[in-house]
C-alpha cells in the first residue's frame, strides 16, 4: 500500500495534483482543502490511499493533513460511502466541521454537505455508532488542553496527534500547560 509520497508539485487541477517523485509523475485526487495549501512547484509531503475500483484503474487520493485522511478512511467505511463520494463530502467543509457535525449528530448540517441527502446523513451517524467519539476530534474542556496542543503544534507535530496525546495524558490525571506538554512529548516521540 502507499502510505505517502513526497515530491513536487507539477501541476494542480480542480480536482488534484500532479506530483513528481523521484522518475515518476504521480496523479492523485486531492480535496479543495488541500489544493489550498499547495503551489506549483512546492516540495510536499501528503498522506495518500489508494483504492482499487472494479474495472477501473487504481485510484490514488492525497491529502495535505493526516486528520483529514483519517476522517476519509473513516467515511469509506460506510456503506453505499465509497472514496469519490468521501471526496466530495471533504470538499464540501474542512475536516474539523465534518468531524463536529457527526460528533452532535447534526443531520441538517451534514446533509448540506454536497453527495449528502437526510437519509445518508442519518445513516453515517447510525453507522459510524460508537465510533463518534473517534471522529469527534478534539474537545478540550480546559484552556490548559487547547494551550498544550497549540504547543505541540508549534513544535511540528500534526493537531490530531497532538491532541489524541494530550487527551491522553489529561486522562491519566496529568495537569498544568507545561506538565501536560512534558509528557505529550513522550507520548509523542
Amino acid at each position: 500500500m502507499i502510505e505517502g509520497i513526497e515530491g513536487k508539485i507539477v501541476n494542480i487541477t480542480e480536482s488534484g495534483v500532479l506530483i513528481k517523485a523521484g522518475s515518476f509523475f504521480i496523479s492523485a485526487y486531492c480535496t479543495p482543502w488541500t489544493i489550498q495549501k499547495i503551489s506549483v512547484g512546492q516540495e510536499i509531503k501528503l498522506s495518500t490511499f489508494l483504492s482499487f475500483p472494479q474495472d477501473k484503474a487504481p485510484e490514488l487520493f492525497a491529502f495535505y493533513e493526516q486528520e483529514e485522511m483519517e476522517l476519509f478512511k473513516i467515511l469509506i467505511g460506510v456503506s453505499k460511502i465509497g472514496p469519490k463520494m468521501a471526496m466530495k463530502i471533504l470538499g464540501g467543509a474542512n475536516h474539523n466541521e465534518i468531524r463536529n457535525y457527526i460528533a452532535t449528530r447534526n443531520v441538517p448540517g451534514l446533509s448540506n454537505l454536497p453527495g449528502l441527502g437526510k437519509k445518508t446523513a442519518e445513516r453515517l451517524i447510525a453507522e459510524l455508532g460508537d465510533s463518534i467519539e473517534e471522529v469527534s476530534g478534539f474537545t478540550g474542556t480546559r484552556a490548559t488542553d487547547n494551550d498544550a496542543v497549540d504547543a505541540l503544534t508549534s513544535l511540528g507535530f500534526d493537531r490530531y496527534s497532538a491532541e489524541k496525546a494530550v487527551r491522553k495524558v489529561t486522562k491519566e490525571g496529568v495537569s498544568g500547560t507545561q506538565a501536560i506538554v512534558k509528557k505529550a512529548l513522550k507520548e509523542l516521540q
